[in-house]
């Protein structure tokens, strides 16, 4: 996701695994590993693996939240590619949807901490070996 321009031009590099920085300004996304079922076949296991993987697009606005996600959606896109040195077969968006969370408190572009946030969240499979 880091070297997708679109999603580069809204968060730069405020792109997080697990849990963001506590001072990140928004918007930023992060990303976790939220299950990695076992594939199983008669006598043998294959060599593929489909781990669930959740993005949120955090920003103050419920437009911002959704612009972050749609351009998320964009740096994740079908198809094969070469990652990490894993080989990606195909990348699956399975499920998203909203949250608004009042009581969060954010650091705007201009420094100051605010309270309330909108995220976005989406859960994509990818399909590797």
């Amino acid at each position: 996701m880091d070297d997708h321009a679109g999603l580069n031009t809204l968060v730069d590099d405020r792109i997080y695994p697990n849990v963001a920085r506590q001072e990140a300004i928004v918007p930023y996304v992060v990303y976790r590993k939220v299950s990695n079922p076992g594939i199983h076949a008669m006598g043998s296991d294959p060599s593929i693996s489909s781990p669930r993987m959740q993005v949120s697009s955090i920003d103050r606005t419920y437009a911002g939240a959704k612009a972050v996600a749609a351009q998320v959606a964009l740096a994740l896109p079908r198809g094969s590619t070469t990652a990490g040195g894993l080989t990606i077969q195909d990348i699956l968006l399975d499920n998203d949807f909203d949250l608004h969370n009042p009581d969060v408190v954010v650091t705007n572009a201009a420094g100051d901490e605010v309270t309330g946030a909108h995220e976005v969240i989406q859960d994509f499979i990818v399909w590797h070996e």
